[in-house]
């Protein structure tokens, strides 16, 4: 099939048609094309007419890769949040691919087209554009490459992206050096960072890494683990990507001299044969390798040098736009499935966004999203939130909204929903100010952490906390969390334990954060003889002693303990308020 319109003109008169910006020396425009079970497909079709090419079985790269049908395509669009305060629309408009390479396909292969825009357009003035003749995408339409058509699967984190892409796709090429082959993600679980390295990979490569979690590695069997991890490396060379992702790296390779287990060094060093030299880097198929970890204070340092996993990314809780950019994600989710429901006859019990929250999602409108009777904004509260976090957030709001609706009506989700929900309401309160504290010096002024009787408890420690605040007045809030190692802590491995008390310390970067531990001394009684009980103690401790730069906020601790209990770790760093 060769008749037709050629997809250099068709792009032209579309671009113009819809004035689109255009984008020097760049394409302004996105594209993929999809087979029938909506896997990436135009990367593949392009490698492929390559290889014909370097075969001498193909003639010319003005041959037809593929052809489309222009003339009713399905138009599709999508709000995203800008860093300024703004939305972009986000069209991507579907066309039926009737052949590659020749042959007709399956009808429900689509090559689909993607372009921003900040303003509407008249969705009809495509139609009257697109031709009844088929169009025609040669190979030399990709030879200078293209960009993929966005996934918009992950909020925020733009700088984390292009840092992650820039690692994967550099070949180092245009300097004549040799590209970095490791790179290590390390930030509390639900921050993104595995949604972030899979969704790369789909872009660019129209499929997801080779990917092994930590723990799958470990065996009981001699030799089994380091066998697993050989055969990993050899599925990433020939996967599409080339990338290696391994998750929670800090269970297979800690450090080797803080391990007393044999097995954990022979991993260890297996790992660092595999990311050294003609291992990783051989041939025309070097491996990238991205492991991620929520402890990286753990994992042995020869794996961190240069030249094996040199470069470490860190992703923080969410702060600033990044917040703003995740609330909006998700009930951008809404406000889309909103749309569609519109569409169909069955819309009755489809939920609906409030004006406000629409406002947001279209609009970027922020000023009518404050806590009621309070002038403290929602990016206040979720600041600091993981973006995990802020799903849930979503989630447990619309089943207030879902209460509130009835059966009858349709629910529509509000913003006294989002603040009823139990995180934000645990949030609010453990906000405290210093303008109302006792008089009297801080117990807090001479020490990081503060011992108390347990009758006194929770009440006391927040008194003097507030006394801190008041005392360091270029602080305007402080966060204060209250903690207990419940029964439900105990069942978890040790690696959680660690996880969810470092949890409790996390900060916003702007407000100090004070932790009380409820019954601490039951934890320290049980220490000798409990795995987790030591753990808890041992990750406290090593919270307290993190170096943080000068300009950080600082980190407080408060616990309950009699003066004769046997603590002398965190003794060390104790105030003494138990007479």
């Amino acid at each position: 099939m060769t008749s037709g319109t050629k997809f250099q003109t068709w792009r032209t008169e579309l671009i113009n048609t819809l004035q689109i910006e255009r984008k020097p020396k760049q394409d302004s425009l996105y594209y993929e094309l999809r087979d029938a079970d909506r896997n990436r497909r135009l990367n593949e079709i392009i490698k492929s007419a390559d290889d014909t090419v370097k075969n001498g079985t193909q003639k010319s790269k003005q041959e037809v890769l593929f052809t489309f049908d222009a003339s009713t395509p399905n138009i599709e669009y999508r709000h995203r949040f800008k860093d300024s305060n703004e939305t972009w629309l986000w069209y991507r408009l579907g066309f039926d691919v009737t052949h590659i390479h020749g042959k007709s396909v399956d009808s429900d292969y689509k090559f689909e087209v993607g372009f921003r825009k900040s303003n509407d357009f008249n969705e009809s003035a495509i139609s009257e554009e697109n031709t009844s003749k088929p169009i025609l995408v040669d190979q030399e339409t990709f030879e200078s490459g293209y960009q993929p058509l966005r996934a918009f699967r992950v909020a925020g984190l733009s700088d984390k992206r292009e840092l992650i892409r820039d690692f994967i796709l550099s070949d180092g090429n245009r300097w004549g050096l040799e590209p970095e082959h490791g790179m290590l993600l390390e930030g509390p679980p639900g921050t993104g960072k595995t949604e972030l390295v899979m969704e790369i990979c789909r872009e660019e490569f129209g499929t997801v890494p080779v990917e092994i979690s930590g723990p799958e590695i470990l065996s009981r069997w001699l030799g089994e683990s380091e066998r697993i991890l050989r055969e990993r490396f050899e599925q990433a060379r020939s996967n599409p990507s080339k990338v290696l992702y391994i998750d929670e790296i800090d269970s297979i390779a800690r450090s080797r001299g803080k391990s007393t287990q044999e097995y954990n060094a022979q991993i260890v060093a297996q790992l660092l044969v595999l990311l050294d030299g003609l291992d990783t880097k051989r041939g025309e198929s070097p491996v990238k390798v991205i492991a991620s970890t929520n402890m990286a204070q753990l994992i042995d340092d020869a794996l961190r040098r240069p030249g094996r996993l040199g470069r470490t990314i860190t992703f923080d809780p969410l702060s600033g736009k990044d917040t703003l950019a995740v609330l909006h994600h998700y009930l951008e989710e809404i406000y889309r499935n909103q749309r569609r429901s519109e569409s169909t006859s069955d819309s009755s019990r489809a939920g609906r966004l409030s004006s406000d929250f629409e406002s947001f999602v279209t609009d970027a409108n922020v000023d009518r999203l404050q806590l009621p009777d309070s002038n403290r904004h929602i990016n206040d509260i979720l600041t600091g939130l993981t973006g995990a976090e802020i799903e849930q957030i979503v989630q447990e709001g619309t089943r207030y909204a879902d209460d509130d609706s009835g059966s009858s009506s349709t629910p529509i989700f509000k913003t006294k929903h989002l603040f009823k929900t139990t995180f934000i309401e645990n949030r609010r309160e453990c906000i405290l100010y210093g303008n109302n504290a006792e008089a009297g010096r801080s117990e807090f002024a001479s020490s990081p952490v503060l011992r108390i009787s347990p009758e006194q408890g929770e009440e006391q420690v927040k008194q003097e906390y507030q006394k801190f605040l008041r005392d360091h007045n270029k602080y305007e809030e402080g966060i204060f969390r209250t903690f207990s190692a419940n029964e439900e802590l105990f069942y978890n491995n040790e690696d959680k334990v660690w996880s969810e008390v470092w949890k409790q310390f996390r900060t916003n970067r702007v407000s100090p954060v004070c932790v009380y531990f409820h019954q601490y001394d039951r934890i320290a009684r049980v220490a000798d003889y409990s795995p987790v009980a030591e753990k808890i103690i041992e990750a406290i401790c090593e919270r307290l002693a993190a170096e943080r730069n000068d300009t950080s906020p600082p980190i407080l601790f408060g616990y309950n303990s009699e003066s004769n209990s046997s603590s002398p770790r965190l003794e060390d760093f104790s105030s003494d308020n138990t007479n």
